[in-house]
Protein backbone atom coordinates (compact mmCIF):
# COMPACT_ATOMS: atom_id res chain seq x y z
CA UNK A 1 0.00 0.00 0.00
CA UNK A 2 1.53 3.81 -0.82
CA UNK A 3 2.27 5.73 1.86
CA UNK A 4 1.53 9.86 1.76
CA UNK A 5 2.96 12.60 3.03
CA UNK A 6 0.94 15.38 4.29
CA UNK A 7 2.94 18.77 3.80
CA UNK A 8 1.16 21.59 5.82
CA UNK A 9 2.76 25.09 5.41
CA UNK A 10 2.32 27.63 8.34
CA UNK A 11 3.21 30.91 9.01
CA UNK A 12 1.07 32.37 12.51
CA UNK A 13 -1.83 30.23 11.70
CA UNK A 14 -2.19 28.59 15.55
CA UNK A 15 -6.01 29.38 15.00
CA UNK A 16 -6.33 27.24 11.65
CA UNK A 17 -4.15 24.97 12.39
CA UNK A 18 -6.08 23.63 15.60
CA UNK A 19 -9.59 24.24 14.06
CA UNK A 20 -9.24 23.05 10.88
CA UNK A 21 -6.12 21.52 9.35
CA UNK A 22 -5.07 19.14 12.11
CA UNK A 23 -8.32 18.32 12.91
CA UNK A 24 -9.47 17.00 9.63
CA UNK A 25 -5.98 14.94 9.85
CA UNK A 26 -7.11 13.01 12.52
CA UNK A 27 -10.52 12.40 11.27
CA UNK A 28 -9.06 10.90 7.89
CA UNK A 29 -10.02 7.06 7.22
CA UNK A 30 -6.49 6.16 6.21
CA UNK A 31 -4.08 7.04 9.05
CA UNK A 32 -1.06 5.74 6.90
CA UNK A 33 0.48 8.85 6.33
CA UNK A 34 2.97 11.49 7.67
CA UNK A 35 2.51 15.25 8.17
CA UNK A 36 5.20 17.39 7.15
CA UNK A 37 4.51 20.69 8.85
CA UNK A 38 6.97 23.91 7.82
CA UNK A 39 6.73 26.77 10.42
CA UNK A 40 7.68 29.85 7.85
CA UNK A 41 9.08 31.37 10.74
CA UNK A 42 5.88 31.76 13.46
CA UNK A 43 5.27 34.33 15.93
CA UNK A 44 2.43 32.82 17.33
CA UNK A 45 1.64 29.61 18.99
CA UNK A 46 1.96 27.72 16.04
CA UNK A 47 4.16 25.31 17.87
CA UNK A 48 2.32 24.98 21.15
CA UNK A 49 -0.36 24.10 18.71
CA UNK A 50 1.66 20.93 17.23
CA UNK A 51 2.56 19.66 20.27
CA UNK A 52 -0.80 18.36 21.15
CA UNK A 53 -1.88 16.94 18.37
CA UNK A 54 1.74 15.24 17.92
CA UNK A 55 0.41 12.81 20.65
CA UNK A 56 -2.18 11.37 18.00
CA UNK A 57 -0.57 12.46 15.12
CA UNK A 58 2.76 11.61 13.06
CA UNK A 59 3.68 14.61 12.90
CA UNK A 60 7.43 15.83 11.80
CA UNK A 61 7.85 19.62 12.85
CA UNK A 62 10.53 21.85 11.36
CA UNK A 63 11.15 25.50 11.96
CA UNK A 64 12.90 27.92 9.14
CA UNK A 65 13.19 31.50 8.84
CA UNK A 66 9.86 33.21 7.37
CA UNK A 67 11.23 32.17 3.77
CA UNK A 68 7.33 32.10 1.66
CA UNK A 69 5.28 29.11 0.89
CA UNK A 70 7.26 28.00 -1.98
CA UNK A 71 9.89 27.74 -0.05
CA UNK A 72 8.30 25.72 2.60
CA UNK A 73 6.67 23.59 0.12
CA UNK A 74 9.67 22.36 -1.49
CA UNK A 75 11.65 22.08 2.00
CA UNK A 76 8.61 19.97 2.94
CA UNK A 77 8.65 17.83 -0.04
CA UNK A 78 12.75 17.06 0.25
CA UNK A 79 11.82 15.86 3.60
CA UNK A 80 8.97 13.62 2.65
CA UNK A 81 8.82 9.77 2.65
CA UNK A 82 5.71 8.80 1.35
CA UNK A 83 5.27 7.89 -1.98
CA UNK A 84 2.75 10.42 -2.62
CA UNK A 85 2.76 13.66 -1.55
CA UNK A 86 -0.84 16.29 -0.90
CA UNK A 87 -0.43 19.58 -0.11
CA UNK A 88 -2.36 20.99 2.96
CA UNK A 89 -2.98 24.87 3.07
CA UNK A 90 -3.04 25.46 7.15
CA UNK A 91 -6.44 27.05 7.27
CA UNK A 92 -8.05 24.74 4.71
CA UNK A 93 -9.70 20.77 5.20
CA UNK A 94 -9.76 17.73 3.89
CA UNK A 95 -12.21 15.36 3.79
CA UNK A 96 -12.61 12.45 5.79
CA UNK A 97 -11.92 9.99 2.99
CA UNK A 98 -9.25 12.89 0.95
CA UNK A 99 -5.93 10.38 1.73
CA UNK A 100 -7.96 6.74 1.00
CA UNK A 101 -9.47 8.20 -1.87
CA UNK A 102 -5.83 9.60 -3.34
CA UNK A 103 -4.21 6.19 -2.61
CA UNK A 104 -6.82 4.51 -4.36
CA UNK A 105 -6.69 6.76 -7.37
CA UNK A 106 -3.04 6.55 -7.65
CA UNK A 107 -3.19 2.41 -7.01
CA UNK A 108 -5.86 2.42 -10.29
CA UNK A 109 -4.28 5.07 -12.21
CA UNK A 110 -0.93 3.79 -12.67
CA UNK A 111 0.16 6.59 -15.46
CA UNK A 112 -1.25 9.34 -13.36
CA UNK A 113 1.14 11.90 -12.09
CA UNK A 114 -0.51 14.11 -10.78
CA UNK A 115 -4.61 13.88 -9.20
CA UNK A 116 -6.03 16.82 -9.39
CA UNK A 117 -10.07 16.52 -6.79
CA UNK A 118 -12.71 18.22 -6.63
CA UNK A 119 -13.32 20.44 -4.34
CA UNK A 120 -15.68 22.62 -1.92
CA UNK A 121 -15.85 26.61 -1.62
CA UNK A 122 -16.77 27.23 2.15
CA UNK A 123 -17.46 30.53 3.70
CA UNK A 124 -17.08 31.95 7.51
CA UNK A 125 -20.82 31.14 8.30
CA UNK A 126 -20.38 27.58 7.00
CA UNK A 127 -22.03 27.42 3.66
CA UNK A 128 -21.11 25.67 0.63
CA UNK A 129 -20.51 24.91 -2.80
CA UNK A 130 -18.63 21.86 -4.58
CA UNK A 131 -16.52 22.52 -7.61
CA UNK A 132 -15.87 19.96 -9.76
CA UNK A 133 -12.40 18.92 -10.69
CA UNK A 134 -12.54 19.29 -14.78
CA UNK A 135 -9.72 19.85 -17.09
CA UNK A 136 -8.90 23.67 -17.83
CA UNK A 137 -6.57 25.02 -20.50
CA UNK A 138 -2.69 25.14 -18.95
CA UNK A 139 -3.20 28.45 -18.74
CA UNK A 140 -5.50 28.52 -16.43
CA UNK A 141 -3.93 25.89 -14.19
CA UNK A 142 -2.62 26.65 -10.44
CA UNK A 143 -1.66 23.75 -8.34
CA UNK A 144 -1.02 24.13 -4.36
CA UNK A 145 -3.38 23.08 -1.77
CA UNK A 146 -5.33 20.10 -2.51
CA UNK A 147 -3.46 18.53 -5.10
CA UNK A 148 -1.73 14.92 -4.77
CA UNK A 149 1.66 14.33 -6.68
CA UNK A 150 3.90 11.26 -6.89
CA UNK A 151 7.21 12.16 -5.06
CA UNK A 152 8.58 11.35 -8.67
CA UNK A 153 7.90 14.12 -10.33
CA UNK A 154 10.37 15.99 -7.62
CA UNK A 155 12.67 13.50 -7.50
CA UNK A 156 12.93 12.40 -11.50
CA UNK A 157 11.57 15.33 -13.44
CA UNK A 158 12.36 18.55 -11.08
CA UNK A 159 9.80 20.53 -10.76
CA UNK A 160 9.26 22.78 -7.70
CA UNK A 161 8.09 25.61 -6.90
CA UNK A 162 9.91 28.53 -7.89
CA UNK A 163 11.27 30.18 -4.78
CA UNK A 164 11.47 33.78 -5.98
CA UNK A 165 7.52 34.08 -6.19
CA UNK A 166 6.20 35.13 -3.09
CA UNK A 167 2.95 35.08 -4.99
CA UNK A 168 0.81 33.30 -8.05
CA UNK A 169 3.69 30.54 -7.32
CA UNK A 170 0.61 27.80 -7.76
CA UNK A 171 -0.02 29.21 -11.23
CA UNK A 172 3.89 29.01 -12.23
CA UNK A 173 3.73 25.90 -10.55
CA UNK A 174 0.98 23.98 -12.70
CA UNK A 175 2.34 25.71 -15.95
CA UNK A 176 5.10 23.27 -15.56
CA UNK A 177 3.50 20.19 -14.22
CA UNK A 178 0.59 20.92 -17.08
CA UNK A 179 3.73 20.72 -19.83
CA UNK A 180 5.53 17.94 -18.56
CA UNK A 181 3.12 15.18 -16.15
CA UNK A 182 0.71 12.92 -16.61
CA UNK A 183 -2.65 14.69 -14.79
CA UNK A 184 -6.04 12.75 -13.73
CA UNK A 185 -9.48 15.07 -13.16
CA UNK A 186 -10.62 12.86 -10.16
CA UNK A 187 -14.50 14.23 -9.76
CA UNK A 188 -14.70 13.61 -5.86
CA UNK A 189 -14.85 16.86 -3.24
CA UNK A 190 -11.95 16.25 -1.17
CA UNK A 191 -10.40 19.50 -0.08
CA UNK A 192 -12.56 22.40 1.52
CA UNK A 193 -11.35 25.77 0.59
CA UNK A 194 -12.23 28.01 3.47
CA UNK A 195 -12.47 31.39 2.34
CA UNK A 196 -14.07 35.21 4.04
CA UNK A 197 -17.19 35.78 1.48
CA UNK A 198 -17.22 39.35 3.32
CA UNK A 199 -14.05 41.10 0.83
CA UNK A 200 -12.54 44.03 1.89
CA UNK A 201 -12.90 43.73 5.49
CA UNK A 202 -10.99 41.95 7.88
CA UNK A 203 -8.09 41.27 5.59
CA UNK A 204 -5.12 39.53 7.01
CA UNK A 205 -2.00 41.41 7.40
CA UNK A 206 0.58 39.87 5.24
CA UNK A 207 2.06 39.90 2.06
CA UNK A 208 -1.26 38.28 0.30
CA UNK A 209 -3.45 41.21 1.00
CA UNK A 210 -1.11 43.94 0.28
CA UNK A 211 -1.87 45.13 -2.78
CA UNK A 212 1.82 47.02 -3.81
CA UNK A 213 3.04 43.91 -3.18
CA UNK A 214 0.83 41.29 -4.96
CA UNK A 215 1.11 43.84 -7.69
CA UNK A 216 5.31 43.91 -8.05
CA UNK A 217 5.35 39.79 -7.53
CA UNK A 218 2.52 39.62 -10.24
CA UNK A 219 4.80 42.00 -12.90
CA UNK A 220 8.17 39.24 -11.87
CA UNK A 221 5.14 36.77 -12.17
CA UNK A 222 4.31 38.14 -15.54
CA UNK A 223 7.46 38.59 -17.31
CA UNK A 224 8.45 34.75 -16.25
CA UNK A 225 5.46 33.53 -17.89
CA UNK A 226 4.83 35.76 -20.87
CA UNK A 227 6.44 33.67 -23.72
CA UNK A 228 4.12 31.03 -22.34
CA UNK A 229 0.82 33.10 -22.52
CA UNK A 230 1.61 34.23 -25.93
CA UNK A 231 2.29 30.62 -27.22
CA UNK A 232 -1.35 30.06 -26.60
CA UNK A 233 -3.09 32.62 -28.38
CA UNK A 234 -5.41 35.79 -27.73
CA UNK A 235 -7.96 33.95 -25.13
CA UNK A 236 -4.70 33.27 -23.00
CA UNK A 237 -3.37 36.98 -23.32
CA UNK A 238 -6.73 38.10 -22.34
CA UNK A 239 -7.18 36.04 -19.32
CA UNK A 240 -3.47 37.40 -18.54
CA UNK A 241 -4.76 41.53 -18.67
CA UNK A 242 -8.34 40.67 -17.01
CA UNK A 243 -5.92 39.14 -14.11
CA UNK A 244 -3.64 42.17 -13.90
CA UNK A 245 -6.81 44.57 -14.35
CA UNK A 246 -8.39 42.63 -11.07
CA UNK A 247 -5.59 43.36 -9.24
CA UNK A 248 -5.11 46.98 -9.92
CA UNK A 249 -8.68 47.54 -9.35
CA UNK A 250 -8.92 47.20 -5.86
CA UNK A 251 -6.17 50.83 -5.43
CA UNK A 252 -6.40 52.41 -8.31
CA UNK A 253 -9.84 51.34 -10.78
CA UNK A 254 -8.58 54.24 -13.50
CA UNK A 255 -5.39 52.51 -14.70
CA UNK A 256 -7.17 49.00 -14.23
CA UNK A 257 -10.40 49.65 -16.90
CA UNK A 258 -7.62 50.39 -19.42
CA UNK A 259 -6.23 46.22 -18.88
CA UNK A 260 -9.89 45.60 -18.25
CA UNK A 261 -10.63 46.99 -22.07
CA UNK A 262 -7.55 45.34 -23.68
CA UNK A 263 -8.73 41.75 -22.20
CA UNK A 264 -12.21 42.59 -23.97
CA UNK A 265 -10.51 43.57 -27.14
CA UNK A 266 -8.40 40.45 -27.16
CA UNK A 267 -11.68 38.38 -25.99
CA UNK A 268 -15.14 39.56 -26.28
CA UNK A 269 -17.20 37.89 -23.85
CA UNK A 270 -19.62 39.23 -21.26
CA UNK A 271 -17.45 38.07 -18.42
CA UNK A 272 -14.46 40.58 -19.61
CA UNK A 273 -17.28 43.23 -20.67
CA UNK A 274 -18.45 43.46 -17.64
CA UNK A 275 -14.67 44.50 -15.61
CA UNK A 276 -14.96 46.94 -18.18
CA UNK A 277 -17.80 48.45 -17.06
CA UNK A 278 -17.30 48.25 -13.63
CA UNK A 279 -14.34 50.09 -13.71
CA UNK A 280 -15.96 52.18 -16.19
CA UNK A 281 -16.06 55.51 -13.84
CA UNK A 282 -12.85 55.27 -12.70
CA UNK A 283 -13.62 55.46 -9.17
CA UNK A 284 -11.99 52.92 -7.06
CA UNK A 285 -14.54 52.97 -4.21
CA UNK A 286 -17.25 52.78 -7.28
CA UNK A 287 -15.23 49.58 -8.50
CA UNK A 288 -15.04 47.91 -5.25
CA UNK A 289 -18.38 48.46 -4.08
CA UNK A 290 -19.51 46.80 -7.22
CA UNK A 291 -17.14 43.69 -7.34
CA UNK A 292 -17.71 42.87 -4.15
CA UNK A 293 -21.80 42.67 -4.71
CA UNK A 294 -20.92 40.86 -7.85
CA UNK A 295 -18.76 38.09 -6.49
CA UNK A 296 -20.99 38.28 -3.38
CA UNK A 297 -24.01 37.00 -6.28
CA UNK A 298 -21.66 34.16 -7.84
CA UNK A 299 -21.24 33.17 -4.77
CA UNK A 300 -24.74 32.86 -3.18
CA UNK A 301 -26.01 31.47 -6.64
CA UNK A 302 -23.69 28.75 -6.46
CA UNK A 303 -24.89 27.86 -3.13
CA UNK A 304 -27.75 28.21 -3.66
CA UNK A 305 -27.62 25.99 -6.61
CA UNK A 306 -25.91 23.13 -4.69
Amino acid sequence: MMYASVIVPAYNRAGALKEKSLPCLLAQSDRDFEVILVDDGSTDKTAEVIKEFSKNLNIRYFFQKNSGVSVARNFGVREAKGDIVIFLDSDDELEPQCVQEIKKCFLENKTAEVIIPGFILKDEQGRKSYMRSVKRPAWMTGLGGGIALRRSVFADKNIFYDEGLRNFEDSDFGFRVVSRCELFFLDLPLYIYNFRSNIYRDADKNLSSDPSQLINNFKKFKEKNLDFYQSFGPEAMSYLFLWEGTLIADSDARVARNFFWQSFKLDKNLRNFSYFLLSASGSTIIYRSLHRLLIFLRRYYKIITN
